[in-house]
């Protein structure tokens, strides 16, 4: 259950009062990322051991508890996702520089991935303002 699309990417933790609805623990545009950098990093696995083991110890202690709430006792997990998506987002700017050479391509490019982060931010702040704060 840490690691559904569900829990991290739509729904986050039902089970908490206060949540952000329709919203998981991680942006949507933190999915594409997060499958680059995967990619990205079995392809020079060595310097990513780290947060790899990270990754996969970090639900053990959530499991073994009997919170019902995995928000509170997951939240360990979602700093080797961040590191994930942060190089997925990276290599895809990189791709993007190297591997485009038009420059007015590449200027669409960086405003595609822009701007669906931030409708996505966005989208974050309206259900805040529309269900959290009322």
């Amino acid at each position: 259950k840490h690691f559904s699309f569900q829990t991290l990417f739509l729904d986050g933790d039902l089970g908490q009062s206060v949540r952000v609805s329709e919203m998981g623990f991680m942006y949507l545009f933190d999915f594409i990322f997060l499958l680059i950098g995967l990619i990205n990093i079995f392809r020079k696995l060595n310097n990513y051991v780290p947060v790899l083991l990270w990754l996969i110890l970090a639900p053990i202690p959530s499991s073994l508890a009997n919170s019902s709430q995995i928000s509170l006792t997951s939240y360990s997990m979602l700093l080797p996702l961040l590191i994930l998506s942060a190089v997925g987002l990276t290599h895809t700017l990189k791709w993007i520089s190297i591997s485009i050479k038009n420059s007015y391509i590449q200027y669409t490019f960086f405003s595609i991935v822009f701007l669906f982060i931030i409708w996505d931010v966005s989208r974050f702040l309206h259900q805040i303002q529309s269900h959290i704060l009322k």
